[in-house]
């Protein structure tokens, strides 16, 4: 799950505005989705991948119970083209328009996102997909627990013409105000010192 202090700055760094069109994989809980669905309201479009199809319903109904699925549509992918889990669903030669079927990229046409955030074990694979279907001058973001990833991701980006990385950690500290009473700053004139240390090295000292 993304936390709120993460998500903030994923929604600041990624520039995400109302009536945007976003990708985002994978839902997972869908924590970080509804901040984005805050962040593009009342037009915008979410477009949001999870593999495992039980996740993936299971958003799609809660998005629905939120108010919140004209927002957003929910996509059974593997964007990272790895395979998919499970079997696909049998609806009668027909499956839902919320939920498609398929393995890697994200399948709504080239140059359609104005942002993608990713949240996988291997965002690198997601790369050169997120690159095809961002918009000239989009921005993408990779959320990472490991530093491995985020080199291998980072060079993922590189070698696909992104450029301007960096890579951002969020740490949230809290502060204590309490009273502290201080010791009376001295005024009172202090007399100099003038004794000289006369100790050279190499000689005897000297009384």
């Amino acid at each position: 799950i993304v936390h709120e202090l993460d998500s903030a700055m994923v929604i600041f760094n990624l520039n995400i505005r109302p009536n945007m069109v976003i990708c985002e994989s994978g839902t997972g809980s869908g924590a970080m989705s509804h901040c984005i669905m805050r962040s593009i309201a009342p037009h915008g479009k979410l477009h949001s991948y999870e593999f495992n199809q039980s996740r993936a319903q299971t958003a799609k109904e809660e998005f629905k119970r939120n108010g919140v699925d004209h927002l957003v549509q929910v996509h059974w992918r593997d964007v990272c083209g790895k395979g998919i889990e499970g079997e696909k669903k049998d609806t009668g030669g027909k499956e839902e328009d919320e939920l498609t079927f398929g393995s890697g990229g994200f399948e709504i046409g080239p140059a359609a996102a104005d942002a993608i955030f990713l949240d996988l074990p291997e965002p690198w694979l997601a790369v050169p997909h997120a690159a095809h279907t961002m918009k000239s001058n989009g921005s993408i973001c990779s959320y990472s627990p490991c530093m491995e990833q985020t080199q291998r991701t980072s060079q993922a980006m590189r070698d696909c013409g992104f450029h301007s990385l960096k890579t951002i950690e969020v740490r949230l500290r809290e502060h204590y105000v309490d009273n502290v009473e201080l010791d009376t700053v001295p005024t009172a004139k202090i007399p100099r010192d003038l004794n000289v240390n006369t100790f050279i090295p190499g000689q005897e000292p000297t009384d």
